[in-house]
C-alpha cells in the first residue's frame, strides 16, 4: 500500500470553501402532519447548522451523477469518457475530505509514479463547475508534485490540507484531499 502525505497550500483554502458548497438541504418527506414536517424542517437546518461546511455539493457541472450518501457525505460518480472509472466521495464536516478513487481497467495498475499521473491528467480534462476550478488546479499541481517521488513522506505545504495516495486495490489509486477547518 502506498500512503504519500501532501499538503497543499493554505491559498486553497479559500477555494476549498467555495469548492465544498457550503448549502443547507431542508427535506422534508411527504405524507407527514404539518407538526412533523416542521420538526423534520428543523432537525434538517440544525444538522447543517452543526457542520462547519454544510452539506456536499457536487464538484462538477455536468458529466457525474451526484447521491446524497447520509448527513455530510455523497458520492459523485464520474463519466471520465476513458477506460479509467472515477468516484468522488465527499465527507466530513470539522475535517472536510474528498477520496478520487480511480479504478484501472485490468488487474493492475501502472506504477505509481504513472498512475498518479494518469489520475492528474483525467481530473484536469473534467468540467469542474466555475467555483471549484481554481482549488481543483491546486490539487491536480499537487498531485503531479506527487507523481515525481510517489513515497516521499511527508511532503508539508501547510497546517491544515493534505493530500494522500493509498491503493485499497491492485487496481484502485485513491487520492485524498483532506482539510481541517
Amino acid at each position: 500500500m502506498i500512503v504519500v502525505h501532501f499538503r497543499i497550500s493554505i491559498v486553497l483554502l479559500g477555494f476549498l470553501l467555495a469548492f465544498a458548497g457550503c448549502s443547507s438541504r431542508n427535506t422534508t418527506q411527504s405524507g407527514k402532519q404539518p407538526e412533523k414536517q416542521a420538526a423534520a424542517k428543523t432537525s434538517a437546518v440544525n444538522s447543517s447548522s452543526d457542520c462547519v461546511r454544510g452539506e456536499p455539493e457536487a464538484l462538477l457541472g455536468s458529466h457525474s451523477v451526484f447521491k446524497q450518501a447520509g448527513p455530510h457525505e455523497a458520492l459523485e460518480t464520474v463519466d471520465t469518457g476513458s477506460p479509467i472509472q472515477l468516484v468522488i466521495h465527499h465527507f466530513g464536516c470539522t475535517h472536510y475530505a474528498l477520496d478520487f478513487e480511480f479504478t484501472f481497467p485490468g488487474e493492475r495498475m501502472p506504477d505509481p509514479h504513472v498512475s498518479i499521473k494518469d489520475a492528474a491528467a483525467l481530473l484536469e480534462k473534467l468540467p469542474f463547475k466555475e467555483g471549484n476550478k481554481q482549488a481543483m488546479k491546486g490539487i491536480v499541481a499537487a498531485m503531479r508534485r506527487m507523481a515525481e517521488d510517489p513515497y516521499k513522506q511527508p511532503l508539508t505545504m501547510s497546517e491544515t490540507e493534505t493530500l494522500a495516495a493509498t491503493t485499497p486495490a491492485l487496481n484502485v489509486l485513491r487520492i485524498r484531499y483532506d482539510v481541517a477547518l
